[in-house]
């Protein structure tokens, strides 16, 4: 008796058809999320940035004293130089942490948020300053790139972990400015 072992049986195409549906069905999956969630992300960066140019307006407008960028939420200003003089920021109070609820001002630039809208303050494009109430062991600020104690409190910066956008333009500015915003950071004068 012959027999033949030329193409596929039944078993092996139902497997073949069930593969390829299982593929497509978890990259239309992937694909649908992905776009829901960019979509919902350049939603609330839109819906954030108008708040963010007000604060940024307000604080001007506060400020006496030109050439600083005054964050009166957390009682500090910063001396800006000529690259830094658009600085943007968000104010939050941070409550997940274990250390008691403070506030975290997160900082970018308008000139890095216009080439890409993820790229605003609350990404915290040039870093971030928290201000805890309180007595704390240096140990706790291991991670910061600068802090100063005060009176019943201390302020911290840290910089940025991470590039905020894909497009090279705002890496590239972001970069640039890290090593300032440090600087910067280093000038810091209690209000």
């Amino acid at each position: 008796m012959k027999i033949n072992h030329k193409g596929f049986g039944i078993v092996e195409v139902l497997l073949a058809i069930i593969a390829v549906t299982l593929l497509v069905g978890v990259g239309y999956y992937v694909t649908t999320n992905t776009s829901k969630r960019a979509n919902t992300n350049l939603q609330q960066s839109s819906n954030v940035t108008p708040a963010t140019e007000d604060k940024t307006a307000q604080a001007k407008e506060n400020n006496s004293q030109e050439g600083y960028l005054v964050i009166k939420e957390l009682g500090f200003k910063i001396k800006l130089t000529d690259k830094i003089s658009d600085l943007i920021y968000v104010v939050e109070t941070e409550t997940s942490n274990p250390g008691g609820p403070y506030k975290i001002a997160r900082i970018s630039s308008k000139q890095i948020a216009a080439i890409d809208p993820q790229c605003g303050p609350e990404s915290s494009v040039l870093g971030l300053f928290t201000k805890k109430d309180g007595h704390y062991q240096e140990s706790e600020f291991e991670n910061a790139s600068f802090y100063k104690r005060f009176d019943g409190y201390h302020i911290a910066y840290y910089e940025p972990r991470s590039s905020c956008s894909v497009k090279e333009e705002a890496g590239k500015i972001q970069y640039e400015l890290r090593s300032i915003m440090i600087e910067a950071a280093k000038t810091l004068e209690e209000l």
